[in-house]
């Protein structure tokens, strides 16, 4: 009787090491494709965002106004109804609602598809771990906000150099401002419930403020590898950078930026 040959112990050992190798060789080129596939995905989303704020400012001779808290310059809700948690946003229209952007959906160009996932709080929340645009730029229409950033969003020709200041940018929240990136400052924000929210994803800065908890590790880890942040100036690049060449300087005459001169936060600067 003829017996069938069969694998030992010692073959199927050696068989599985060797596919275990493989796959940990494979392994970081696939993570690397998809996170590159990721990261191109998102700097779309911006291009389309600058596209869309380009004509807008052709037709309106303006960049959109980042805020209007309604009955303050605006008495009906946006088409759709109010974005965001109602006890903890503001309730009104926001730069999207001015952009005419109708599509609010969770794969629409103003969700991040590499902020990191959350708990549905956040994860829910358009204006949170998305997109956020210039603060000093678009600004508020309501009065009672912080100064430096409420009164009639900028024209185009007021930004000393457009090719070089920041529009939109990866956020905590759907507005931002110097302010996230500066150290030592205590008024970051002027919603308090949203002082959490509001940061730049990848800042060294992070570890030490109090962020949301279910958004401490887009914060402190970022979205991009290197812990860069995607963003896109008022020209209409799109560009990626690190968070750290965004940092701001701050003290109590002034406020410098330390970093990579090409990118700025402030229009007349």
């Amino acid at each position: 009787m003829k017996h069938r040959k069969a694998f030992t112990l010692v073959e199927l050992l050696v068989v599985l090491a060797v596919l275990a190798l493989l796959l940990a060789l494979v392994l970081p080129s696939l993570q690397s494709g998809r996170q590159s596939g990721i990261t191109i995905l998102c700097a779309n989303n911006l291009r389309q965002l600058n596209l869309i704020s380009a004509i807008y400012c052709d037709q309106n001779l303006s960049f959109p106004q980042g805020f209007c808290m309604l009955n303050h310059c605006i008495q009906t809700p946006p088409h759709g109804g109010f974005p965001g948690d109602h006890s903890n946003d503001w309730r009104g229209w926001w730069w999207f609602h001015y952009l005419e952007i109708e599509d609010l959906t969770s794969d629409g160009i103003l969700w991040c598809p590499a902020r990191k996932k959350t708990s549905s709080v956040i994860s829910d929340n358009i204006l949170c771990s998305n997109y956020g645009i210039n603060y000093s730029i678009a600004k508020s229409a309501s009065v009672d906000h912080i100064e430096e950033f409420w009164g009639l969003p900028l024209r185009k020709d007021q930004l000393r150099r457009p090719s070089q200041t920041l529009l939109y940018m990866d956020s905590g929240y759907a507005l931002i401002s110097w302010k996230a990136a500066a150290a030592d400052i205590d008024n970051l924000f002027d919603n308090p419930s949203r002082q959490s929210s509001f940061y730049l994803p990848g800042l060294d800065i992070n570890r030490d403020r109090s962020i949301h908890p279910d958004q401490q590790a887009d914060a402190v880890k970022g979205r991009h590898p290197r812990q860069s942040v995607t963003v896109g100036l008022a020209d209409g690049h799109v560009r990626r950078q690190p968070a750290e060449d965004l940092f701001v300087e701050s003290n109590e005459q002034s406020v410098i930026t330390a970093g990579s001169s090409a990118y700025i936060w402030f229009p007349g600067k």
